[in-house]
């Protein structure tokens, strides 16, 4: 190791390129600011500017040896040392420069407009004179002129400027030349960053570091920070390691301002940026930091930068890493001696009855032993003395110093004190005593043929005028302990009253003294004499459930009378001596309060009252007659007694029996009404009432006033059961035909029915063993799965049950459904019911397969003349429209079948072709769709409302029992229960199911509920838009409040680049890519959004995941390079713009495909999708979208299927918008709002057609 710099010389005689170097370039290189700061004064003291020169310097040696510091001396000779040994060592510090060359203007005004129109920076001849401010070397002086001054005016000498002298006007014009350059070479640097900053760093820390920069740029007020700022040769911008940082320090007017970017946790969060300094900045207004920020920058894009390798090598280490070091590096050092002294309190007399409380603190002497302590104030004491037990002490004592009156001043002295009790460190002088609460005593003592009453702290008698009538604490101070007896506000009432009548009190007072003081207890021990107290007789231990009733709740609280005329007391309270009278004689009795206390603990246990109140309430019926039939078991066994309030009790009466149940059928038109009920002790309970219990899940039923009957478990299960069969029709209960069988399970042998009953009865059991057979006028040949079809709706028919064949499309049903109108042909005519454009389609099937049918289109200004053809093997073709417009041209026919094609047109209760359709009589009914259920669970009612009345009940019983609870509250119990009920009458086969040969692709759809921040941002929007397009407004505003909402669906920042609210739908993705990378899936990412593309790209590299991306704007030279590179290689992700990737392109690497957000027209995103689920393809292909409740992506979303047509319309431009009108486009925004709530009824929200 070298000790002086000629040393140093020696060692590199042979390193002619090091020794050549600028020194100014070998500080640069130097980790230490110091050390870099030395050396620079060196040189410029002994006029160096190579390390040759410094080195062999005579001087140099001289100042290093007597100049500076042992420690600074050797700290520059080791540094120099480290850097001779690797001559490439990092560059630590970077003077500045421009970056870029830029001409100064001429000074010719032709030849300086030509200039400035070739640097982009014309448009700022006509600027305020303003802005030329800080480059001129005097102040401005026309200052009432300065918004009518330009820099024009300036260069040209015109106007104000023309007033004053040449050489201030020439002054001026070379300041606004100068500030003309400047603004050309920011613009040109901006040109160049632009360009540069689009490069990612290969390095994963400064990727990572880079997004945090860019974000911290963004948050920089851009007129602000555009001050210019002028650099000295001083000023350099500095790399620190630990904690990593970048910093410069400015000199203005010989006063520096540093701006800093603290670089730790840069993984996990943001950039930090400083300035100080007397000139110190707002942050988001300082040109410093935004100079810094972007000289950082540059750095970190840019490889070959001078600091580019040393801010990769500081950032090598995680900043966790950091912190472990740090947290390592703490633990090792050696722990500060502990302080060997305590705080203690004194108790020492004052001069009223409570004694004062101070503090002081004892020191450990050398003996071992403690110090008497040196007293202090409260307010001056040493936090780290101050332990758990003292801090009360310590609270109180600091609130007497406030200003307050003298009651509340005693009432924080007594609580002072109170916190002494069990105290370790309590002293009167240097003694320790102990601190005790006793209960005071209201003794009776003996005088004459009276008694007298005293108050009395242990045996010391009380004054009872010190006492004054308040609630008090008393104190009794000696030599070994302090006694604190709380005084009640009753107790001091009675000591106010020994004060004002001392008196004697003779025998005949005695009574009422027996009566009265045992009331104090337990404020208050009593001392009798013997002849007061009587004789000791064992307290009766019963436990008494005292119990009150209300409507719907029940009171309940435990008490014991331990002599027979005696008082009642709280099991386990009150006073442990209880006197009374007993067998007329005076008696006294010591309750056993613990046993009470453990006897009342298990009760309570054991009945589930929880709680440390005297008084329980039980709220809800059913709570209250479980407990009370718990406690008349134990009453009727003799373990405790009940009492009730006079006149108000209740009486359970027995249990309702299901053999006992008696219920009856008749028909009621389109359903069947039901009755019934049971008889319970005397008392007639009817089916309704026991169905609403079992319907809330009760186990009682009310019988009458204070009278009630339990549910008998056979009976509540087949309640249960029957609760989704029978409804409330005009105030009686009904069941619809297809329910009649859970009637009967509930009825069991008691059910009494009419001749509609039974007539149904015996179908229903002829159709379980009935086997249809294909009609012979069937031409065609039926596949397997339509057999079965036709099988299932054939025995259906047989007892009238309405069913809906919901096969997904293409698997044939309407031939099904031919087969059952050949099957029925002679029960009498037919009626199709289809959407106009499927009416020719099905007479023109009906002729190809059923040739035997007569089918008749019921159309034209003379369709009722065919009403009167009607018979067996006739068929009516109508619409929906028809039906609707004229309901009563049909609905007097008697059908033997109606069936309705394309039946979700019926899926609104509320329209007028649902209506229509309730009103035709038939006497079977079928449903055909693809899709029975699109929305909401009120399209299934209103279906089946038709096909098959009574089903699901009414539409408020199917909304309480199904819809409400599935929908709102994601019961997955009432799912499956409304599965079971439609299963016998609804059949859905899909293609998968029945041909299997098809190829499969996963579709998913992940919702994103966003944070409540991101809601007020898309709701507060939302509003804007509808209150500026009031009225639907201009087209072109529509789509583009329609885009501002479908942008803040994904993330705020995509509005507004300011705000620091985050993204859901991004915190959503990176989930998935986690679950993606750990399955060892590789995905296409699409949007149409590339600003979103590009957060998604930055968050990614935040998090180390490399990805690919492709927008319009990548060169079409670099497409196929990329395309090799996902195919060929392992990325995990690539980021494609829907327009720029959506088609051309084989990706076939990557087995997932991930929608951000949905687009108009979904055959543009299937498009996308078919770049990896093509030829090619080994593997299965999941499609996810990740959707945005409740915004605008919902009705997008919701829209692919119905609406295709209508957003292929907005998709392909104005000529097929046009179809649209402005109003449409409006209501788009008008949904996926908070606000969208379903409608009243069936037909709820996305139920329109």
């Amino acid at each position: 190791m070298a000790d002086s710099l000629l040393a140093l010389r020696a060692h590199l005689e042979k390193r002619d390129d090091l020794l050549a170097l600028p020194v100014d370039q070998v500080g640069a290189m130097m980790p230490d600011a110091e050390v870099a700061h030395l050396l620079g004064y060196l040189a410029e003291h002994v006029d160096a500017t190579t390390l040759d020169a410094l080195l062999k310097s005579p001087e140099a040696n001289r100042l290093v040896e007597q100049g500076i510091r042992p420690d600074s001396r050797q700290a520059v000779l080791d540094a120099l040392g480290r850097w001779a040994r690797h001559p490439n060592l990092l560059r630590w510090r970077w003077r500045p420069t421009g970056g870029v060359e830029v001409e100064s203007p001429p000074h010719a005004k032709a030849a300086l407009k030509k200039w400035a129109k070739k640097h982009d920076v014309d448009a700022w001849l006509g600027a305020p004179a303003k802005h030329v401010r800080p480059f001129a070397k005097v102040g401005l002086f026309i200052e009432g002129d300065e918004a009518h001054v330009t820099l024009d005016d300036l260069l040209e000498g015109r106007g104000p400027v023309a007033r004053i002298s040449p050489s201030l006007a020439q002054g001026y014009a070379d300041a606004a030349r100068t500030f003309l350059w400047y603004r050309a070479v920011r613009a040109a640097a901006k040109a160049r960053r632009d360009a540069q900053w689009q490069e990612r760093p290969r390095e994963t820390g400064l990727r990572a570091l880079a997004v945090r920069l860019h974000d911290l740029h963004r948050t920089l007020d851009p007129e602000a920070t555009e001050a210019p700022v002028f650099l000295t040769p001083e000023d350099e911008v500095a790399i620190e390691a630990d904690p990593p940082a970048t910093a410069m320090t400015f000199y203005k007017g010989g006063r520096p301002t540093t701006a800093r970017l603290e670089l730790a946790g840069y993984e996990d969060g943001a950039v930090t940026a400083r300035v100080d300094g007397p000139l110190a900045e707002k942050v988001s207004a300082s040109p410093h930091v935004r100079a810094l920020l972007e000289w950082t920058l540059d750095a970190v894009h840019d490889p070959k930068h001078p600091l580019h390798a040393t801010l990769a090598h500081v950032l090598r280490q995680p900043t966790w890493s950091r912190f472990v070091d740090a947290l390592a590096a703490s633990i090792a050092q050696k722990a500060a001696p502990v302080r060997e002294e305590r705080l203690v309190w004194r108790v020492e007399d004052a001069v009223d009855d409570l004694p004062d409380v101070v503090p002081a603190v004892q020191k450990r002497l050398k003996s071992g032993r403690w110090s008497s302590g040196a007293q202090t104030e409260v307010d001056k004491l040493d936090p780290a003395l101050v332990k758990e037990a003292d801090e009360p002490i310590v609270d109180a004592l600091l609130a007497l110093g406030e200003r307050i009156g003298a009651a509340a001043a005693r009432r924080r002295r007594e609580r002072a004190l109170r916190a002494l009790v069990g105290h370790p460190r309590v002293f009167r002088g240097k003694a320790k005593i102990g601190v005790r609460e006793v209960t005071p005593t209201l003794a009776l003592v003996p005088e004459g043929e009276g008694v007298r009453v005293e108050v009395r702290v242990e045996e010391a008698p009380i004054d009872p005028a010190t006492i004054a009538g308040e609630a008090q604490t008393l104190a009794v101070l000696d030599e070994r302990e302090l006694l604190l007896a709380e005084i009640d506000a009753r107790v001091a009432r009675v000591a106010e009253a020994l004060s004002r009548f001392p008196a004697v009190l003779p025998k005949e007072a005695h009574d009422r003294l027996l009566v009265l003081l045992p009331r104090l207890q337990p404020a208050v021990r009593l001392a009798l004499p013997s002849p007061l107290r009587g004789d000791a007789r064992p307290p009766d231990p019963t436990l008494i459930a005292r119990l009150e009733p209300d409507d719907e709740s029940l009171s309940v609280r435990f008490q014991v009378r331990p002599l027979p005329d005696g008082p009642t007391w709280p099991a386990g309270r009150g006073p442990a001596l209880t006197f009374g009278v007993a067998e007329g004689e005076r008696a006294h009795a010591h309750r056993e309060l613990d046993d009470e206390r453990r006897r009342a603990r298990a009760l309570r246990e054991e009945l589930g009252l929880w709680g440390e109140h005297e008084v329980v309430r039980l709220e809800g019926l059913e709570r209250a007659l479980d407990v009370l039939a718990a406690l008349e078991a134990k009453a009727e066994a003799e373990e405790l007694a009940i009492e009730w309030p006079a006149g108000k009790s209740w009486r359970q009466l027995g249990a309702a029996q299901a053999a006992d149940l008696k219920v009856r059928v008749k028909r009621a038109g389109e359903w069947f009404g039901v009755s019934g009920e049971v008889e319970v002790g005397g008392a007639r309970v009817p089916l309704a009432a026991l169905l609403d219990a079992a319907r809330e899940g009760k186990k009682y039923v009310r019988v009458g006033p204070g009278r009630f009957a339990a549910i008998e478990d056979d009976l509540r299960k087949r309640l249960t059961k029957a609760e989704d069969a029978l409804f409330e029709e005009d105030g009686e209960l009904a069941a619809g035909l297809a329910s009649l069988e859970e009637v009967r399970e509930l009825a069991g042998e008691e059910l009494e029915g009419d001749d509609g009953w039974l007539e149904v009865l015996e179908r229903m059991r002829a159709a379980a063993s009935f086997a249809p057979t294909l009609p012979t006028g069937l031409k065609a040949d039926l596949r397997s799965y339509q057999e079965d079809g036709f099988a299932w709706m054939a025995r259906l028919a047989s007892w009238g049950a309405g069913a809906c064949l919901a096969d997904e499309m293409g698997l044939g049903k309407t031939v099904q459904a031919l087969a059952m109108l050949l099957h029925r042909a002679e029960e009498g005519p037919a009626l199709v019911v289809a959407p106009t454009s499927v009416g020719a389609g099905w007479m023109q099937e009906a002729e190809r397969f059923a040739p035997e049918l007569e089918v008749r289109s019921y159309r034209g200004p003379r369709r009722e003349k065919l009403l009167e053809e009607l018979g067996p093997k006739v068929v009516l073709v109508t619409s929906y429209d028809i039906l609707a417009r004229n309901p009563e041209e049909l609905e007097g026919v008697d059908f033997a079948t109606v069936i309705f094609d394309e039946a979700q047109a019926m899926k609104n209760a509320r329209t007028r072709r649902a209506k229509a359709a309730r009103r035709l009589q038939a006497r079977w009914r079928l449903a055909l769709t693809g899709t029975p259920l699109e929305n909401h669970l009120g399209e299934l009612w209103s279906l089946f409302r038709i096909v098959s009345p009574g089903l699901l009940g009414t539409w408020p019983h199917f909304k309480r029992r199904f819809a409400l609870p599935i929908e709102r509250d994601g019961d997955e119990e009432r799912r499956l229960a409304l599965a079971r009920k439609l299963r016998p009458f609804l059949l859905r086969r899909t293609k998968k199911e029945v041909a299997p040969e098809l190829p499969p692709r996963t579709e998913v759809v992940r919702p994103v509920e966003m944070s409540e921040a991101e809601r007020r941002i898309y709701e507060a929007a939302r509003g804007e838009a509808l209150e500026s397009l009031a009225g639907a407004g201009e087209r072109f505003d529509v789509l583009a409040a329609m885009t501002r909402l479908r942008l803040l669906a994904c993330h705020p920042r995509l509005v507004d680049p300011t705000t620091t609210v985050k993204s859901a739908k991004l915190e959503a993705f990176l989930e998935l890519v986690d679950e993606l990378r750990e399955d060892g899936h590789r995905a296409l990412v699409f949007s149409q959004f590339t600003s979103l593309l590009g957060l998604v790209r930055d968050a990614l590299d935040l998090r180390g995941v490399d990805s690919l991306y492709l927008d319009g704007s990548t060169p079409a030279k670099k497409r196929p390079g990329l395309v090799q590179e996902w195919q060929e290689g392992d990325a995990p992700l690539f980021l494609i713009s829907l327009k720029a990737g959506g088609t051309g392109l084989n990706l076939t690497g990557a087995d997932t495909v991930v929608h951000l957000d949905p687009w108009w027209n979904p055959a543009v995103e299937d498009q996308a999708s078919d770049r990896t689920h093509r030829i090619g393809q080994k593997k299965p292909v999941t499609v996810v979208r990740l959707v945005t409740q409740d915004t605008i992506e919902e009705t997008v979303l919701a829209l692919h299927g119905d609406k295709r047509a209508l957003f292929e319309g907005v998709l392909e431009g104005a000529g097929k918008a046009a179809k649209l009108s402005t109003q449409e486009l409006v209501d788009l925004i008008r949904g996926g709002g908070e606000d969208a709530g379903e409608s009243e009824g069936a037909g709820g929200a996305g139920s329109a057609s």
